[in-house]
């Protein structure tokens, strides 16, 4: 496919996604009647899926079946297709990486300890410059990112503090696990952060556990659970 037309094309794409969002649920994204993101009644991933990244663009879709990636990984720099990652197969995963809008095939070869080499198409000149670009893609990372940004906990958390019966306006620092499928798993108030008589602990872990589901943190070629630090002023940190 040429630039242009993979251009226009995926321009396309990211117009009704960013257009046709109309709801972000615990069990799935919904873009124009069509339902992506989806998790099933066992947390796992399920189906098309879209990684936004922290200015609300695709960054990646892939396919899920039971939580595996069933079709190539296409990631996106700049409205345009930029490189598709095939699942493994006989200990190698080709990829297709495109450089001044000309595709460079490949594979990264896996070697006993876990290493891996990168191969490139003899049709193809192998130098350092290329290989460096090619190589940030086999350890990609895409932010977990709450509601998959396309809303903002502070607006979540205010009104989730309005409505409560207890008054909140203190210092709250929590920290929450949140699985490969973007699900908040666990909540913690560090007690050296925070002071908080039991029963208003409990009506955070509450509100806290059950926000709508993030987008998890992407690494390489698979989602992995991490763990974040929310302070008072809704600022996110990484702790994993």
């Amino acid at each position: 496919m040429t630039g242009n037309r993979r251009s226009i094309t995926v321009t396309i794409f990211l117009f009704i996604i960013l257009q046709g969002l109309i709801c972000v649920g615990q069990n799935a994204v919904k873009i124009d009647g069509v339902l992506f993101n989806k998790i099933d009644k066992k947390n796992r991933k399920q189906g098309n899926w879209i990684f936004f990244d922290t200015a609300g663009y695709v960054r990646l879709t892939t396919y899920y079946e039971d939580d595996k990636n069933t079709t190539p990984l296409v990631f996106f720099e700049n409205s345009d297709t930029a490189f598709i990652r095939f699942p493994e197969k006989d200990k190698a995963e080709i990829f297709i990486y495109y450089e001044n809008n000309i595709p460079v095939e490949g594979s990264f070869d896996h070697v006993v300890g876990g290493g891996y080499a990168i191969s490139i198409d003899s049709a193809y000149t192998k130098n350092d410059a290329l290989l460096k670009k090619i190589q940030q893609y086999k350890s990609v990372i895409i932010r977990r990112l709450y509601m998959f940004g396309q809303k903002k906990i502070r607006d979540y958390l205010s009104m989730a503090f309005i409505s409560s019966d207890y008054s909140f306006n203190k210092q709250i620092n929590a920290t929450l696990d949140i699985t490969a499928s973007g699900i908040v798993s666990e909540v913690h108030f560090p007690a050296d952060q925070n002071t908080l008589p039991g029963n208003e602990a409990t009506e955070l872990n509450h509100i806290y556990k059950t926000m709508p589901r993030w987008q998890p943190l992407f690494k390489g070629n698979t989602t992995i659970a991490c763990r974040v630090s929310i302070s008072r002023n809704f600022s996110i940190s990484n702790l994993f």
